[in-house]
């Protein structure tokens, strides 16, 4: 859904971002996916929003039980620990487990 453009992101020059999303269903669960970017968004953990959609909300509010976040971004020092940061503010603001 968010294309990062700064840093070392180029991504609307490779991807264009979905139009919309959805949840699956997995036995009880109702999972939303998100990829890398679109939990980057998260008002509760950063000071300022770079984008004006928040992908996590708009999955939660379809009924997301559990989200589950692919990422793959470049090494940077404690990158590690300021995603887990971040995940973890997302899983407290929506109260829903984030894998």
């Amino acid at each position: 859904m968010l294309l990062p453009t700064y840093d070392v992101f180029d991504e609307s020059r490779y991807f264009q971002p979905a139009e919309k999303q959805a949840t699956y269903d997995f036995g009880n669960e109702h999972l939303g996916v998100t990829i890398c970017e679109d939990v980057w968004n998260e008002k509760n953990f950063w000071p300022e929003s770079r984008y004006d959609r928040d992908p996590v909300t708009e999955l939660v509010v379809q009924g997301t039980t559990l989200l589950l976040n692919i990422s793959a971004s470049p090494y940077t020092i404690d990158k590690r620990s300021l995603r887990f940061d971040m995940l973890r503010s997302i899983a407290k603001s929506h109260h829903r487990p984030v894998i």
